[in-house]
């Protein structure tokens, strides 16, 4: 269920860069680019105890882990129907503590970045940063270890970027 693309590989190492990851709900019929919740990273080792749960491992000590058979870090592709608009959902449930989901909606494929900022403008989570196909998905953010308060997620890809806000209760 759950595919590694290499395009280039560490010379002397065990390690690969440049990774793509895609999962497959149907047993290989139809492919999800799945984005990585980290950048940068060496992918060591894909490993799966059972038809469910598996791992990634990379560097940096990263492990990544899913339990529903390849779909990592919360952001899921909830359809391959290609919107009709770019879209930028409100979260739910807002107000929130500590888990929303986010929706979006993209026409074409391309560079996607999804991020979470405080009031300051700081980014504080990074919730997509790479290539998706055009369709529609969403991403839960656990704001568990951020204090309570207004925060805005921001979309930017293909020439569209939205801003909405946020409030997290606890």
């Amino acid at each position: 269920k759950i595919y590694v693309t290499i395009s280039n590989l560490t010379p002397g190492m065990n390690s690969v860069q440049d990774t793509s990851v895609y999962y497959s709900p149907n047993g290989g019929n139809n492919w999800y680019y799945q984005t990585l919740p980290v950048n940068g990273i060496n992918i060591n080792n894909v490993h799966f105890t059972d038809g469910n749960t598996g791992f990634i491992t990379g560097s940096g000590g990263t492990i990544l882990k899913t339990t529903n058979g390849g779909t990592i870090a919360g952001l899921q592709q909830t359809s391959n129907e290609i919107p009709r608009t770019f879209n930028l959902f409100q979260n739910y449930p807002n107000p929130f503590n500590p888990v929303t989901n986010i929706r979006f909606d993209i026409t074409s494929g391309g560079y996607v970045k999804l991020a979470v900022y405080d009031p300051q403008g700081k980014e504080i989570a990074l919730m997509v940063n790479g290539n998706l196909y055009a369709g529609s998905y969403t991403v839960d953010w656990n704001a568990s270890e951020n204090p309570s308060g207004v925060y805005f997620y921001r979309i930017e890809t293909n020439g569209f970027s939205e801003t909405k806000k946020m409030l997290l209760i606890k």
